[in-house]
């Protein structure tokens, strides 16, 4: 059996003690051991049951995880890969940004020269 542990409060008119049942204590401590507090003690640790999940951690595209507490799941992280503007709508792109997965009107394909007309790029005959 877990030990109990006793907390003790004042109060403005005396002192009371009671006692802290060992799930109530559990939201107070570092349960996973990543050396991070939860977030409801003052801390920033997103998820005090998993020791990859801290505010330190690599981000990892693709697996669903805010990995880095840092509100967002699945940003530019471990796996982010460089997506091209596709402004014309052909398949190719010339301003790049790294993400995780291909942001709105981004691509894979970058060399667009004129990304204006789309019947200029890499691909088109001369």
């Amino acid at each position: 059996m877990r030990a109990k542990f006793w907390a003790i409060s004042f109060l403005v008119f005396g002192m009371t003690v009671g006692c802290i049942g060992d799930s109530e204590f559990g939201s107070l401590v570092d349960l996973d051991g990543d050396g991070y507090l939860p977030i409801g003690v003052g801390g920033d640790d997103c998820d005090n049951e998993d020791p990859a999940v801290h505010p330190n951690a690599d981000e990892l595209c693709g697996d669903g995880i805010d990995n880095n507490c840092d509100g967002i799941v699945d940003d530019v992280g471990v796996g982010a890969q460089e997506w091209y503007e596709d402004l014309d709508g052909d398949g190719f792109g010339f301003a790049s940004t790294l993400a995780c997965t291909a942001p709105n009107a981004y691509v894979a394909k970058d060399g667009d020269c004129d990304d204006l007309v789309s019947a200029v790029n890499p691909d088109a005959l001369d």
